[in-house]
């Protein structure tokens, strides 16, 4: 990304992450009913470890929306095209195009932001979806994520069973 559109974003960024902090009041449902995932392409996990942990939520592999970021801007006609992105999908004013629009306009029980890099793009995207509780690591931005994990990013069996454990407490409360 070049150094005047990373300047342009991170104003964007600062604006909105101040006004989202003064704003943030949620209300938990029962149960989970959909679970949205930021994937950073670089780190290789398998989106099958999200499905799994929708499986035990009850809930369907249709309910589980996972965009990967990647550096290189993928071609067209690729099948997956609308499940990744990159940062020229965002203009010089933090303007998405339609993919991450539909993603952000989507609304979702847990917003996973399975990344470890402090990189505007992610950031921006995670801070404009709409979900109930953000899980993620410790070394971005501490206002996005709700719940932190502090977890090397590779081991996702790991992060799989922690973030099952603590959604368990959050939705179920702490009965047995």
């Amino acid at each position: 990304m070049n150094f005047l559109k990373n300047q342009f974003l991170l104003r964007v960024y600062r604006k909105e992450i101040a006004f989202k902090s003064v704003k943030r009041k949620k209300k938990f449902n029962e149960k989970i009913s959909s679970i949205g995932v930021i994937l950073d392409g670089s780190v290789f996990v398998p989106e099958d470890l999200f499905i799994n942990l929708a499986l035990t939520f009850g809930l369907s592999k249709s309910k589980v929306f996972v965009l990967t970021y990647s550096d290189v801007k993928l071609k067209e006609e690729l099948i997956y095209s609308d499940r990744q992105f990159s940062s020229s999908d965002i203009n010089f004013f933090g303007k998405f195009n339609n993919t991450l629009n539909k993603f952000c306009s989507r609304r979702h029980d847990i917003l996973i932001n399975y990344y470890d890099r402090n990189f505007l793009p992610m950031k921006l995207l995670s801070l404009r979806s709409q979900s109930k509780i953000n899980v993620g690591f410790p070394n971005v931005d501490h206002r996005l994520n709700d719940l932190i994990l502090n977890i090397d990013i590779s081991d996702s069996l790991l992060f799989l069973s922690e973030v099952e454990k603590y959604l368990k407490l959050i939705y179920n409360g702490f009965e047995k």
